[in-house]
């Protein structure tokens, strides 16, 4: 995995509470979760919020809370992701290869980013 996308990735055994704070430092609302070197889901602020409301110790797995089913790509088509990002409101679309490896991730700063330059 590229060592740039480690501000957008957590381990299926991150806590609640670390899982918070790297979103909060990645300003995407969510992470992309993985283990053993692949995808298996996304948690989002909410995720995190409604699994305290239910009275989960923050020291829990984001594993049983995380999004498995989720949306993402095969390879990094912006005209594609802006469609996605329209369709879904989510703050970011995880590109992954064949083998469910992080290959990168789409934000709402690079959709951005790519109308700005017309190639999205």
């Amino acid at each position: 995995m590229n060592p740039q996308l480690a501000e957008f990735t957590i381990d299926e055994t991150t806590t609640l509470l670390a899982a918070s704070r790297v979103i909060e430092q990645n300003h995407m609302r969510a992470a992309v979760v993985v283990a053993n070197g692949k995808v298996v889901g996304i948690v989002s602020e909410g995720d995190i919020l409604r699994a305290l409301l239910k009275g989960m110790d923050v020291h829990a797995p984001v594993r049983k809370f995380m999004q498995v089913s989720f949306t993402f790509l095969n390879e990094k088509d912006m005209v594609r992701a802006v469609r996605i990002f329209r369709k879904t409101f989510i703050s970011l679309l995880p590109v992954v290869t064949h083998q469910m490896e992080l290959d990168d991730v789409i934000t709402q700063a690079d959709l951005l980013d790519a109308m700005d330059s017309g190639t999205a």
